[in-house]
């Protein structure tokens, strides 16, 4: 599995059914949101000096790392709530937790 985290210059976006990763203008990665195979919110004992919250997308061979603090981070989520059934109380858990975890909010 590829793992790729979003810098604060990168752009994430969903386009119809797409999850779309651009790095600038000539390179863009396309994810269909049909292969998305589990979405998840990982914390960290960092805080609050380094991000310690990222929405982590699983898709059928890469991994996509969102942190909390990246300007797209609140539209992602939004979007991706309506499309999959998100573990509301997983995020309550993610939201009030200090330490290294995973929360898994959807899986296939």
């Amino acid at each position: 599995m590829v793992s790729h985290t979003i810098k604060p210059t990168e752009k994430l976006y969903i386009k119809k059914d797409m999850l779309i990763t651009q790095a600038n203008l000539f390179s863009k990665k396309s994810y269909g949101i049909h292969q998305l195979t589990k979405l998840s919110i990982f914390t960290s004992d960092q805080g609050p000096f380094l991000d310690d919250v990222a929405m982590v997308m699983f898709f059928e061979g890469d991994i996509i790392v969102l942190p909390s603090e990246h300007k797209c981070y609140k539209m992602i989520y939004d979007e991706l709530s309506k499309v999959v059934s998100f573990d509301y109380e997983a995020v309550i858990k993610a939201m009030s937790s200090t330490e290294n975890a995973e929360f898994i909010l959807w899986r296939k």
